[in-house]
């Protein structure tokens, strides 16, 4: 099968297939049903890169700094950036989905004293606000959060 490029689809037409790919996943009686038409339809290298983002979300949750994440697993800092913007901007969506990784967030203790905590993404206006809290004071307090 050839590879697609989403960038140079029209949006019409990615979403006609993800509504496809939604009522495949939904029509299923059974929930081993859905997860074996997952593991057909995708490939190895697929499953193993969801596997990974979906561990990246647990360390997240579990309040491992991006760093610490990095070295451990051996992935980049694009793939905890996208993982974690996800988990911000979906995660009441999905959380009903994945109770696993809530489990073991609450379980598990935050991150270890002698390691920092990842206080935004580099060079954003968030992350220096957060960094450099003394520095923004009187923008903190005005945008209080």
């Amino acid at each position: 099968m050839s590879k697609i490029e989403p960038r140079k689809l029209p949006k019409q037409k990615i979403l006609q297939f993800e509504k496809e790919l939604r009522g495949a996943l939904l029509h299923p009686k059974r929930k081993e049903d859905s997860v074996s038409l997952i593991m057909e339809i995708l490939t190895p290298s697929e499953r193993i890169m969801a596997a990974r983002r979906i561990q990246v979300a647990k360390r997240l949750l579990n309040g491992e700094s991006y760093i610490s994440i990095k070295r451990k697993m051996k992935v980049g800092f694009p793939m905890i950036h996208n993982v974690d913007a996800w988990l911000e901007s979906n995660f009441d969506e999905y959380k009903n989905i994945i109770p696993p990784l809530l489990e073991e967030a609450k379980e598990k203790p935050k991150a270890k004293g002698g390691e920092k905590k990842f206080l935004g993404a580099p060079n954003t206006f968030t992350g220096l606000r957060r960094r450099y809290p003394d520095k923004f004071a009187l923008i903190n307090m005005l945008l209080d959060d």
